[in-house]
């Protein structure tokens, strides 16, 4: 049962249901919890939030709401369709006691995907190695070289966003720029999708997604001088890929001007620090607006030639604090269709396990499932294991983000393709 009380009504043992307003703009990442630390009340009562909604059910009650007649201690919830039935053990919520109920077991939603969003991991890199070569020799390029990627993509994409977003996650050790084109097409569907664009745009997004990047394989002569990666080039030539592009996209009559202005305008920013132009606000189509986050979180999370790679979360984060270069509503979408813990985000729990995200429920966004593989205690590998956090019943919970530095484990990107390939075959 929920009910709405002002910020400053706030106690400890409450179970936040919902904050109101923009949940981008609340002191937490989290949607639900139970309010325990004295520092999280403080910053809620420090927060713009007005109100809040919360379970009275599942915690502390306002004192106003007290019955009158004394209530039993322990109340039991109806078991969830599925679920094998109710334990007898008890989660304690403030001074309110709800029975727990058994953990079902842990399967990742369309498991299935994981083969076929592979092959068509596979089958596209090699398009787009075609593609790249084919601009690069002076080739006009055709919608119908890279039609079939993209509605290939879109279909991955719309059946389980996670599978394939996950999989170009894992950085391979060639064919960069050919991942990276196809990881921020899925991004730009996904996001695209979450911001209600219609079929048809969200299709555009993506072709947007490929294709932004094409000209950098016209820097042929200076990408070997830094493994491939254009950015850690002097600026002055690193930047001249966004024209190479537009002019080799422009060329075909058939691409439509909202794509081809995407590919050229992918590196403005809202607040006109972006080029090669400069503009700023509504001067930036949409796609362009969308392009500039999904470009930046997969090189973030990719790493290069200088950069390391960023854990998904931490890129998330540094992406907010420089939130003034990107639009608010494209962000907001973003962050809600990649989930608080991106996929591949690698964790630390509050039971001393470290453990990578590899489903993320959209409507849970902050409880994914992780695969625990390594003892923080014991430094030492474990026999890996799904928990589906949703259903730890307050037993344990992301504490934050993990520095792998310390451990003696595989290198990111390796570590990233063994968990994720065996979460996915364990499940199918």
């Amino acid at each position: 049962m929920l009910q709405r009380i002002d910020t400053d009504a706030v106690e400890l043992g409450m179970f936040i249901e919902r904050l109101e307003g923009s949940w981008l703009k609340h002191p937490f990442w989290r949607r639900r919890f139970v309010l325990t630390e004295e520092k999280h009340l403080n910053q809620l009562r420090n927060s713009s939030v007005e109100g809040v909604f919360i379970d009275i059910t599942r915690g502390k009650v306002p004192a106003e709401l007290e019955p009158e007649t004394p209530q039993p201690a322990e109340q039991t919830r109806p078991a969830s369709p599925g679920r094998t039935g109710i334990s007898r053990g008890s989660l304690i919520a403030g001074n309110f006691a709800v029975e727990t109920p058994s953990r079902p077991a842990v399967v990742i939603p369309g498991a299935q995907e994981f083969g076929r969003a592979k092959a068509i991991a596979q089958r596209s890199e090699k398009v787009m190695s075609r593609v790249f070569l084919k601009a690069r020799l002076g080739e006009k390029i055709k919608i119908s070289d890279v039609e079939g990627v993209v509605d290939e993509i879109y279909e991955s994409v719309a059946s389980n966003p996670n599978t394939l977003i996950g999989i170009l996650r894992c950085k391979e050790e060639t064919g960069e720029v050919y991942r990276h084109a196809l990881a921020t097409c899925a991004l730009m569907i996904a996001l695209g999708r979450k911001m209600g664009l219609s079929n048809e745009d969200v299709r555009l997004a993506g072709l947007t997604g490929l294709l932004m990047d094409i000209g950098v394989g016209q820097l042929t002569q200076h990408l070997s001088e830094v493994e491939g990666d254009y950015r850690a080039l002097p600026s002055q030539i690193a930047k001249q890929h966004v024209f190479f592009g537009h002019d080799i996209v422009a060329a075909n009559d058939e691409i439509p001007e909202s794509v081809v202005r995407g590919c050229l305008d992918h590196h403005e920013r809202v607040d006109g620090s972006g080029y090669p132009a400069g503009i700023l606000g509504d001067q930036i189509g949409t796609f362009a607006k969308m392009a500039a986050v999904c470009d930046e979180f997969d090189y973030m999370v990719s790493g290069g030639f200088v950069e390391k790679p960023l854990n998904p979360a931490t890129a998330l984060t540094n992406l907010s604090d420089a939130n003034e270069r990107y639009d608010d509503t494209v962000f907001s979408a973003f962050v809600e269709s990649v989930g608080v813990y991106p996929i591949g985000t690698f964790v630390e729990l509050e039971s001393g396990l470290l453990a990578m995200v590899v489903y993320v429920d959209q409507e849970e966004p902050s409880q994914p499932m992780v695969r625990a593989f390594h003892s923080i205690r014991l430094d030492k590998p474990i026999k890996q294991q799904m928990i589906d956090l949703r259903f730890t019943y307050g037993t344990d919970k992301i504490v934050g983000t993990a520095d792998l530095g310390g451990f003696d484990l595989p290198p990111v990107g390796e570590l990233r393709k063994r968990l994720l390939a065996n979460s996915y075959r364990d499940a199918a």
